[in-house]
C-alpha cells in the first residue's frame, strides 16, 4: 500500500507539469496497487480504511477514463459504508458516483440529431 501512495504523489507531480502520459502511467501502478492491497487486506491494521482504499480505486479508474471500474469500485464503498469509519471516503464516493451515472446518462452533444 505505500507504493500505491507514492505512484499517487507521483502522478499528482506530473499533473503539476501537465505531463498527461506520465501522470496516467503512475494512476495505472497505483490502481494496480491499491487493488493488491485490497484483496490482499493488507491495509488492515493501518489507518487507511477499507472505504478510502475503495474510493482511490474508484477515482484513480475514473481519472484513467475506466468508468464502469469507478461506478463498480464507488459501489463497493457504498455496500461497505456500515463498517467504514471514514465518512468523507463514503460522500465524495457517492458524489462521484452521481457524477458518472448524469454523464452516462445525458447523450453527448455531437451524438444529438
Amino acid at each position: 500500500m505505500i507504493l500505491a501512495g507514492i505512484c499517487l504523489r507521483i502522478a499528482w507531480l506530473y499533473r503539476i507539469k501537465q505531463n498527461k502520459e506520465q501522470e496516467e502511467r503512475f494512476l495505472k501502478f497505483a490502481l494496480k496497487e491499491y487493488e493488491a492491497s485490497y484483496s490482499t487486506g493488507d491495509f488492515s491494521g493501518t489507518q487507511v480504511s477499507e472505504a478510502r482504499i475503495l474510493y482511490l480505486a474508484g477515482e484513480i479508474s475514473r481519472r484513467i477514463g475506466n468508468e464502469k471500474a469507478a461506478i463498480r469500485y464507488f459501489s463497493f464503498v457504498f455496500g461497505r459504508q456500515k463498517n467504514a469509519r471514514e465518512a468523507s471516503s463514503i460522500q465524495m464516493a457517492k458524489d462521484r458516483f452521481q457524477e458518472l451515472k448524469r454523464t452516462q446518462e445525458t447523450p453527448h452533444p455531437l451524438l444529438q440529431h
